[in-house]
């Protein structure tokens, strides 16, 4: 199992939490939901995943995990950001829009 990374000087509870994550499979979620949702930002993306959580039984995945899955697919060339397209937050803040890369 591919499992999530914690920084050396992360709490001890962050590496038992990291061994417990799959990202493999949340990475596998945030790529379909991104292929088949179109354009989202994170907001939405863990609107989404929380979604697909319930009617589908997919494993928990906290915000934050999602965005270190996103940003690990975004480094592989499988996802990006969308260049000329900002949204907001619910907080009012700007925020950028995720989309699968066409292949």
């Amino acid at each position: 199992m591919n499992t999530a990374l914690a920084r050396n000087s992360d709490p001890t509870t962050s590496h038992l939490a990291g061994d417990k994550v799959d990202v493999t499979t949340h990475r596998g979620q945030v790529l379909a939901i991104l292929t088949q949702g179109g354009a989202l930002t994170h907001e939405e993306l863990v609107a989404a995943h929380q979604r697909r959580q319930r009617e589908h039984g997919w494993k928990p995945a906290s915000p934050q995990s999602i965005r270190s899955r996103c940003s690990e697919l975004e480094r592989a060339g499988e996802v990006e950001r969308v260049a000329d397209r900002l949204g907001r937050s619910s907080m009012g803040n700007a925020a950028h829009y995720w989309k699968a890369v066409a292949r």
